[in-house]
Order: C-alpha cells, then sequence, then structure tokens
C-alpha cells in the first residue's frame, strides 16, 4: 500500500506532457497519476513521511492518512495505491477513494505504463484505452498488458516484471473527516 500527497502533472506541464505523449501514445490522457514519483513527485519542503508497506491493515491506513499533509488540491492530491489483496482495507477503512485505473510498475515503482516504452506492436492496444489519467482501465486489462511485456520486452527487460496497483485518489473529504475527529 502506498499513501502519499503527490504532486499533479497535466497539460500544462507542455514541454514534457508533448514528449510523453508523443513516445507513449497517450491519447486519451488529460493529467498524470502514477505510483511513480518520477511523474508524480512526493510533495517536497513538507515535514511528513510517506507510507509504503505491503499487506498491512486499515488502522494501519487510517493513520497514514491522518499523518497526510494539507494540500491545495489545484496543485496536488492525495495517492492511495493498493494491489489486489489489499483492496479490502479500502473498503474496511469508511474513507471514500476515487478509481483512477491500474498501474504496472517494477520493484523500484517506475511505471511500465507511463515510465517506459514505448508500447508498440502488441502492447498499442493497451495504450490506446488508457485512463485520462494514463492508466490501464481495470484490472483485467491490466493483467493480459502485464502478461504480454515479459515476451513484448524480453524477459531480461526489468521494466517487463511488474505489480499491479490499483490507483486511487483519496477524497479531500474523508481527509478533512479525520483530520476533524482526530
Amino acid at each position: 500500500m502506498i499513501v502519499e500527497a503527490r504532486e499533479k502533472f497535466t497539460l500544462d506541464d507542455e514541454t514534457f506532457w508533448v514528449k510523453l505523449t508523443s513516445e507513449m501514445r497517450l491519447l486519451n490522457s488529460t493529467e498524470v497519476r502514477t505510483v511513480d514519483p518520477a511523474l508524480n513527485p512526493q510533495l517536497r519542503d513538507i515535514p511528513y513521511t510517506s507510507f509504503q508497506e505491503h499487506n498491512t491493515d486499515p488502522d494501519k491506513l487510517l493513520e497514514a492518512v491522518s499523518n497526510l499533509p494539507i494540500i491545495s488540491h489545484d496543485t496536488h492530491y492525495y495517492l492511495v495505491a493498493v494491489t489486489e489483496d489489499e483492496i479490502r482495507y479500502l473498503r474496511e477503512s469508511g474513507l471514500k477513494f476515487h478509481f483512477l485505473g491500474i498501474d504496472l510498475s517494477d520493484e523500484t515503482l517506475t511505471s511500465s505504463v507511463l515510465n517506459c516504452g514505448p508500447w508498440n506492436g502488441e502492447l498499442e492496444k493497451f495504450v490506446r484505452i488508457t485512463t485520462p489519467f494514463g492508466l490501464l482501465p481495470d484490472l483485467q486489462t491490466a493483467l493480459e498488458a502485464q502478461r504480454s511485456l515479459p515476451e513484448a520486452w524480453g524477459e531480461e527487460e526489468p521494466h517487463a516484471w511488474t505489480t499491479a496497483w490499483h490507483v486511487y485518489e483519496l477524497s479531500p473529504t474523508s481527509k478533512e473527516a479525520l483530520r476533524t475527529c482526530g
């Protein structure tokens, strides 16, 4: 599970956006939201700890959310990313989340969807159906893409071996409710 405050990366950043969308063919995207900190950096100059822990529990999720800094939602967002095994913690937490899509990343959290590529040949069909955030739309599509990566890029390519992350934005009202109750 990853719980962090992240900077938004949108069409307004023209130089990098043009490069990203032309190389990756992310035609449907208007903003990037990813587990990859190179594309959505964590907040700078704000003292708080990023929460990254596997197979945690709902109490740890609530604690991590309560420790998030207050942000400007125009330029930042609360990222919550979970593996398939951890989705139940979101339901159990009672917080509100907005599903953004599925990201595939290697062990360093480099997004194979957004920060590796280009996705040519057999992989091109996947980037043609990304969400407005540059993510894969559902788990079935993500698993199909995940199975295709080693064949398309070669088994020796580290970015071909990925974890599927369900990427959510934590509702700002959930964070506010925790702050007032806690």
